[in-house]
């Protein structure tokens, strides 16, 4: 074990920022104690995880392992599917919707919930949208295609078969419930030999600071704020951000304006449905309305 990170491992952690944390944590430490040269550690997110199996898989078996499927072409799968089904004509935004499905098909299988026609009759929605899983799910077997969402279940079935092999030991930490399908997979490692268990003492591994710090104005404090989440966001470009402020509706118009320049400058927003890389949550005044006004 180096600097509380055994060696010779690979540990999966819930998200993106925390397999980051835990790498520059290592490396600091590393620095700190002369070292020039350093194996890196075997961290990465459960996601990335998934996927770097995948390729395994792909390697050691091309013919029988499916292709997977990227975000956007799964949501371009359900689209198409939305829309040669009969409900399609009564929708207003298909894409929202294939999004939705996508995400109650994706809670299906990360909680190895039923999907059997009984359990969805009686409900218009409900029976809609099990038309569509069940047409998504033929498209996928027809071409032999496969999602990140059943990744767990592939793989689970290609380590009990002896496709995959994993390494002997993993570690994960991070993650506030293992989920079924996780459980499962985890399982099935076991059962070859290999060993997984929680990251012990991950929080002596981890360290947040936390940092008091005075403005002059609240227009400084605010543009100070952006210009971090910019510096965040830059690092890690899927990183999500919370940042919180006291009297926000009062504001609003303030912080629009601010992160507007900091995070998209040159761009002129005005009339413009351009995606924006924030969100805020406080609504406008109905009086700053154009109609109202």
């Amino acid at each position: 074990m180096v600097n509380g990170i055994p060696t010779g491992i690979t540990i999966i952690t819930g998200n993106a920022r925390l397999s980051r944390q835990m790498r520059q944590e290592f490396d600091r430490k590393q620095r700190a104690q002369g070292e020039q040269l350093w194996e890196s550690p075997d961290i990465l997110p459960r996601d990335a995880w998934l996927r770097r199996c995948w390729d395994e898989c792909v390697d050691s078996d091309p013919i029988d392992t499916p292709i997977l499927l990227d975000a956007s072409q799964e949501s371009v799968l359900w689209e198409q599917v939305i829309g040669r089904s009969g409900a399609a004509e009564t929708l207003l935004d298909t894409p929202t919707t294939a999004a939705t499905a996508a995400g109650a098909w994706d809670i299906l299988h990360r909680w190895e919930l039923s999907r059997t026609a009984a359990l969805f009759g009686g409900v218009p929605d409900a029976e809609v949208f099990f038309d569509w899983m069940i047409a998504v799910e033929a498209k996928l077997k027809d071409n032999h295609w496969v999602t990140a969402t059943q990744l767990p279940q592939a793989l689970t079935d290609r380590i009990r078969t002896g496709i995959l092999r994993i390494p002997a030991t993993i570690y994960h930490a991070g993650f506030d419930e293992i989920i079924p399908s996780d459980q499962r997979l985890f399982e099935a490692i076991r059962e070859s030999g290999g060993a997984v268990s929680e990251l012990p003492a991950v929080e002596s591994i981890v360290t947040f600071q936390h940092f008091r710090a005075a403005f002059e104005s609240t227009s400084d404090e605010i543009i100070h704020a952006a210009t971090w989440a910019r510096t965040e966001l830059e690092a890690s470009p899927n990183t999500q951000i919370g940042i919180v402020m006291r009297g926000l509706a009062s504001l609003r118009t303030v912080v629009e304006r601010i992160f507007d320049d900091i995070l998209h400058p040159g761009v002129d927003f005005t009339g413009s449905d351009a995606p924006r890389a924030f969100h805020i949550s406080a609504g406008a005044s109905i009086k700053e309305s154009p109609l109202i006004t």
